[in-house]
């Protein structure tokens, strides 16, 4: 259990933890000077494992007790006193950018830290993307639009909650088990914080009980393993949902984001100015990326010659957040997709027209600087527009409503490892964490290149002993890169078979195949060699396991590209939005399991109808004030219409089977369309 701190920005000037020791039962006190007052952190190091010196929200952690059961560890944090010292918070992230706001790092620049992260005052990181001439676009345009959105946080919804158990035995050995996103990160990084040689930390990857961006980094891990540490006991720590919204649960970041556009009277956009606030609360978190992501992409799916890009993550007095299915871009979507339709009213333009005057081409550069090699946008926004039915007449109080988008996703380096057993069967090993249905389409994949039956393929994710080196579920980019993997994996496994099989039967590789289970010369299936006969040759002659191993190892990024239309009816008396229909056209590349993608779909359009309509992590005076899943307000089964998906295959060449992503895309555009079918039923 952890002690939490009671107030949102205050100095911590003593802690005694003595009377809490001596209670029966007790096995371990610790506080950050028993872990050096080391700090962690994503991308920066500013988040103390426990707190040192200060706080910095309502649940941050200041001390941590492992007892023999938990009504004493209960019993053990009540006797633990902590003598503070008010400060004045900040919880506004555009006040917390003014000269004179309080520090939330204030110790990180008294330490010369802050100056070697980059941190200047509570600006954590900030990017700008500049595009052609601003200046000049706007001074051309016919007319200049100036909003401002605002969007709120929100929890990902998963069930189960963050939970770990750490054994640090006498021999200096640690074991953990774990439920994350990317567990073999979680060797490495607790390896670094206890000194360890990377091979006395053995973790273990446990199935995951929902996710979506919020378990990728460790969050309980440093601290049971400290307590196992210090008690020469192993620790079980699982969060209440009760921690998991108001205290340590990592949220969706809120974002104020204001925007200045300008465009002709025939509905091209020449210029636009993006200025993107994401507050991060306390620590960084994921947030420089998500400001360099995002910021890129602030233009949406469009061709704007002249722009200004601005990102900026913001340290606020809050708790705070991290990922959640496509890090940012549902807030900065939300906002350059309902600018969209307000302009298309007052141009008198039809919002869909607006979107296919203003679509990227295939040889268009992205303000990131790639060249679009495909776009299938145009087409997309097309099917979602016709299937949803834009141009026909609406009921009185129903409005439709549309929102591009574009995402791209992440190539990374991942292994995989194939083996032959004795008994014909295949063995996978992968390290992937399995949120999506990546085992599945491992299987296929590796099927399909060897033309053998999925059934005789096993996958296994071992611990981090055996794993090879597999990168964290996230980025919409599992099936794409350990896909990749996978795909040359069994190519690699098949010339070893065919190697062997050609020692067999005497005739060149080059004149043999595989298919149902073994070798056989092309044209004469009779003349074979089994898996069998092959595990058994190979064995005889090589002594040891046959083992293909291979990576995929690719620079290649694709914009992934996506369109949602919605049909709502809004109660002009009670201002209830009722949801009747959802069009989702997303471009996936290829689709190796359509169930899968289809779930895929359904999953974030329904979390993104939460976002829309009926979540918010409600926060007064940096005390989050709701604290369960009952009245949280996440969608039920009665709340989400029926999602029509419909899916785009434009398989690029020279990948593996053509495969894009598609885990976060379609929850990017659902909240403005929402909005958009809103405005379009009764103009606001």
């Amino acid at each position: 259990k952890v002690l939490k701190s009671p107030f949102p920005h205050a100095k911590i000037k003593n802690i005694d933890v003595s009377r809490a020791k001596r209670l029966k039962g007790v096995k371990a006190v610790v506080t950050a000077d028993d872990i050096n007052r080391i700090r962690m952190g994503i991308i920066m190091e500013d988040e103390p494992v426990l707190a040192i010196g200060k706080v910095r929200y309502v649940g941050e952690r200041v001390a941590a007790v492992a007892a023999v059961d938990e009504d004493t560890a209960n019993g053990a944090l009540a006797l633990i006193k902590v003598e503070y010292e008010e400060l004045k918070p900040v919880f506004d992230p555009l006040e917390a950018m003014e000269q004179g706001a309080p520090l939330v790092h204030d110790d990180l620049f008294a330490e010369g830290k802050a100056q070697m992260m980059g941190i200047e005052g509570n600006l954590c990181s900030s990017m700008e993307v500049p595009v052609g001439d601003l200046e000049k676009g706007l001074a051309e345009s016919d007319y200049i639009f100036e909003d401002t959105f605002r969007t709120n946080m929100q929890h990902q919804g998963y069930v189960e909650p963050h939970a770990v158990v750490a054994d640090f035995d006498i021999s200096g050995s640690l074991s953990v088990w774990t439920s994350i996103q990317g567990y073999i990160t979680v060797q490495k990084n607790l390896a670094k914080m206890f000194k360890l040689q990377t091979s006395k930390v053995k973790v273990f990857p446990t199935e995951v009980g929902g996710a979506f961006g919020g378990k990728i980094f460790m969050l309980l891990e440093p601290v049971a393993v400290l307590l196992s540490k210090t008690s020469g006991r192993p620790v079980k720590m699982v969060m209440t949902m009760e921690e998991e919204f108001t205290t340590l649960g990592r949220p969706r970041y809120a974002s104020v984001i204001k925007l200045k556009t300008g465009v002709k009277k025939d509905g091209r956009i020449l210029a636009k100015h993006a200025r993107l606030y994401y507050d991060l609360g306390a620590f960084a978190g994921f947030g420089p990326i998500l400001v360099f992501a995002n910021a890129m992409n602030a233009c949406g799916p469009y061709r704007v010659p002249n722009a200004k890009l601005e990102g900026y993550c913001i340290y606020t007095n809050k708790l705070y957040g991290t990922c959640f299915r496509a890090p940012g871009a549902p807030q900065m979507n939300f906002a350059v997709e309902s600018q969209m339709d307000i302009i298309a009213k007052e141009l008198g333009i039809d919002p869909m027209e607006f979107r296919l005057i203003n679509g990227v081409r295939e040889g268009d550069l992205l303000p990131s600087g790639s060249m679009v090699e495909d776009s299938s946008l145009l087409e997309i926004i097309e099917k979602a527009g016709q299937a949803i039915g834009m141009k026909e007449t609406r009921e009185k109080g129903c409005g439709k409503g549309m929102a591009a988008c574009i995402w791209t996703n992440r190539p990374e380096e991942s292994y995989v490892h194939i083996k032959l057993n004795e008994d014909s069967t295949l063995t996978i090993f992968t390290g992937v964490s399995d949120l999506t249905g990546a085992r599945t389409a491992i299987r296929q994949i590796v099927a399909e290149e060897l033309n053998i039956n999925p059934d005789m393929i096993s996958v296994i994710v071992p611990d981090t002993t055996q794993a090879p080196l597999t990168p964290p579920t996230t980025g919409s980019g599992t099936t794409y890169n350990t896909g990749f993997a996978s795909k040359a994996a069994a190519a690699e496994f098949k010339n070893i078979l065919l190697e062997v099989g050609s020692e067999i039967l005497q005739v060149s590789k080059e004149g043999l195949d595989t298919g149902n289970g073994k070798v056989f010369v092309k044209g004469n299936e009779g003349k074979a060699a089994t898996l069998r006969d092959i595990y058994k040759h190979y064995q005889e002659n090589k002594k040891c396991p046959l083992i293909a191993k291979n990576t995929s190892i690719t620079e290649r990024q694709f914009p992934l590209f996506g369109a949602q239309a919605v049909e709502v009816k809004v109660d002009s008396e009670t201002g209830r939005v009722e949801v009747k229909r959802v069009v989702a056209v997303h471009d996936v590349g290829k689709a190796i399991n359509p169930l899968t993608i289809e779930g895929q779909i359904d999953g974030g359009v329904s979390q993104s109808l939460g976002f829309a309509l009926s979540e918010e992590v409600k926060c007064k005076d940096g005390v989050v004030t709701v604290n369960n899943f009952s009245d949280y307000g996440i969608p039920t089964a009665l709340d989400v219409p029926n999602i029509e998906s419909i899916i785009l295959e434009t398989a690029p060449e020279g990948e593996p089977y053509g495969v894009k992503g598609i885990g976060e895309p379609p929850a990017i555009p659902t909240a403005a369309a929402v909005a958009n079918a809103v405005y379009d039923a009764i103009g606001v």
